[in-house]
């Protein structure tokens, strides 16, 4: 039985028909059948919540209308003593934590915002919490950088390319030879990803260890996940 996952063109490379052909062409050389392709407009991304979903709990951490339903155990509340010489519960309780969704209406718009995370520097937590104080309104923010980091998938005339591929060969060649590291600088220059990120600036693309240019299924179990947010929702 042929492997299966599913490819996403994030939107610098979605509009790139030089990066496009390069990855079509890269296909056929491994005998990857691009089963399906569906494009995704930006304001269909937003509206079935394809990108919070496909961002898991980062996205929930950022867009909670309720800190209850943050992501955090004891040993990173812990952390957070360390770091900063507070307590989480106390602070959460006197509403002096906030997430992104929470804090952004203190600002005038998401850009003033976003740039104000910019600005403060965060911490670590865990991979999918960060935190930073905003001097300004006296409160810890959770994952400020979330609505910068969406706002290339939304915005006007933005889009993706979904694509179900299948293939012979197996997931590390896929990952590695075809797809590349996760770290674009790190990926073999053949690569997708390598590709792109020696000719980043020739293709108009910006490349680093966030934007690497297309997302791929990393397992069948990845795959069976990816289709269920990119396929499923509508």
């Amino acid at each position: 039985m042929k492997n299966q996952a599913i490819v996403i063109l994030k939107p610098q490379t979605a509009k790139s028909q030089a990066a496009t052909i390069y990855i079509e062409d890269l296909f056929d050389d491994y005998k990857i059948n691009i089963v399906e392709r569906r494009p995704i407009r930006g304001e269909d991304l937003e509206c079935f919540g394809i990108i919070d979903s496909h961002y898991g709990d980062t996205a929930t951490n950022a867009m909670a209308k309720k800190l209850s339903d943050v992501k955090i155990n004891n040993e990173e509340k812990a952390l957070f003593k360390n770091l900063f010489d507070e307590d989480w519960d106390k602070l959460a309780a006197e509403g002096k934590i906030l997430t992104a969704a929470m804090a952004v209406s203190k600002y005038d718009d998401e850009l003033k915002f976003s740039s104000e995370w910019a600005k403060n520097g965060a911490e670590e937590l865990n991979s999918d919490l960060y935190i930073s104080y905003f001097p300004d309104i006296e409160a810890f923010v959770i994952n400020g950088f979330y609505y910068a980091f969406k706002r290339p998938y939304t915005q006007e005339e933005a889009y993706v390319v979904a694509m179900k591929v299948e293939f012979d060969i197996s997931w590390d060649v896929f990952n590695y030879d075809v797809i590349g590291s996760e770290n674009p600088a790190a990926a073999t220059e053949e690569s997708i990803r390598g590709y792109i990120y020696d000719r980043a600036g020739a293709l108009e693309i910006t490349v680093d260890g966030i934007e690497n240019v297309v997302h791929a299924s990393r397992s069948a179990e990845e795959a069976e996940h990816d289709n269920k947010v990119w396929f499923g929702a509508f």
